[in-house]
């Protein structure tokens, strides 16, 4: 939704979509506020897709 393109898959990389740091900052707080979940913004450079953001996600969930 953020980024205006329709179907994103899991292993697409947020940046060869055409995400830049103004659009992660976007992207980082709407992750925060719907899974109520701390981020660190650099999360986004370091796991540029969905399948490895959510890896990431589901680890520092469990370990709260």
């Amino acid at each position: 939704r953020i980024l205006g393109i329709e179907r994103v898959g899991i292993k697409d990389n947020f940046f060869e979509l055409g995400g830049n740091s103004i659009v992660a900052l976007r992207v980082w707080s709407t992750i925060m506020r719907e899974f109520d979940i701390e981020l660190e913004v650099i999360d986004l450079l370091k796991f540029p897709n969905i399948q490895m953001l959510s890896e990431m996600m589901d680890n520092k969930m469990n370990n709260s």
